[in-house]
């Protein structure tokens, strides 16, 4: 079985295929996925995806290169298609120019505890106060801890009851006994109420 081969011309406008008869794309020899080309030339651009550069998308762009991380101090590490910035404490951000509030600002009000964190800080409250930054005391009555119609007085971490009249006890929960004195003679029996005896 005979078969041919043309050798298409190299001078002028370009020609490709079997028997020279398509114009040449460049594209079709092009190392990258995106290209255009000009039909008939050797010229082509290749279309790179995001993060990559060159004339054949060979090349990673380097986010770093603009100076993306502002602030005082920061580092911008350069990562496949973006970056991040590596900032100092006290600031972050997408470019380390916000200012963060930490533990070196002293956030944490009535003596809470500052913990840093990457993101920022975190209190850990002093015993009767809560808050991001405890700044709210605890109302430690909310709970209705005194019984028996006391009256609850709130303090920092703590609470007092006033008894009513006939009650005693830290929540006013013991019911006093009037009739323990023996308050009735002549072999009379005694009956106790809530605050007297009869």
């Amino acid at each position: 079985m005979e078969d041919y081969a043309c050798l298409c011309a190299t001078e002028g406008v370009r020609y490709m295929g079997k028997n020279c008869d398509e114009l040449y794309d460049a594209c079709s020899f092009a190392p990258c996925a995106d290209c255009t080309s000009r039909p008939g030339t050797t010229q082509y651009h290749c279309v790179c995806p995001h993060g990559l550069t060159g004339d054949n998308c060979t090349e990673e762009v380097d986010e770093c290169q603009s100076n993306p991380c502002s602030g005082p101090r920061s580092m911008c590490v350069d990562q496949q298609n973006g970056y991040f910035c590596r900032c100092p404490a006290g600031f972050g951000g997408r470019g380390c120019s916000t200012h963060v509030t930490d533990c070196v600002d002293g956030p944490c009000k009535n003596n809470g505890t500052c913990v840093l964190r990457p993101e920022g800080f975190h209190c850990h409250c002093a015993p009767g106060f809560q808050g991001r930054t405890c700044e709210e005391d605890v109302n430690e009555c909310l709970s209705e801890p005194c019984q028996n119609g006391a009256i609850c007085i709130d303090g920092v971490a703590e609470f007092h009851c006033f008894c009513v009249p006939g009650f005693q006890g830290h929540n006013c929960e013991i019911d006093i006994n009037e009739c323990v004195s023996r308050p009735c003679e002549n072999n009379a029996t005694c009956i106790n109420e809530k605050d007297h005896y009869e």
